[in-house]
């Protein structure tokens, strides 16, 4: 079995409806895949996740395990039961 953590910051936090979520992401091989399966659960997170072509957001920040996943690695990237990804989208103010 695989679960995933899932951390939800800023107005993701909002959109999700919950700062943290455990996801059981069996059959995901990759944080890509599993940024796609959370987006087909959630339509309302999916624009602020995924690209009209289902590539990660550019603008969104990605963390396993505190550690920052560079966009061109998420379909790379494997998981391991017990993983902690964090999003964190891009941040505006004045």
């Amino acid at each position: 079995m695989l679960k995933i953590t899932m951390v939800y910051e800023a107005q993701l936090r909002e959109v999700a409806g919950q700062a943290e979520a455990v996801i059981d992401a069996e059959g995901v091989g990759s944080l890509l895949e599993l940024l796609q399966h959370v987006a087909g659960q959630n339509e309302q997170l999916r624009p602020r996740l995924l690209a009209e072509n289902g590539e990660l957001l550019p603008s969104l920040l990605v963390f396993v395990n505190d550690q920052p996943v560079e966009h061109s690695a998420a379909a790379a990237r494997s998981l391991a039961d017990g993983d902690t990804v964090l999003l964190l989208p891009p941040i505006s103010g004045g």
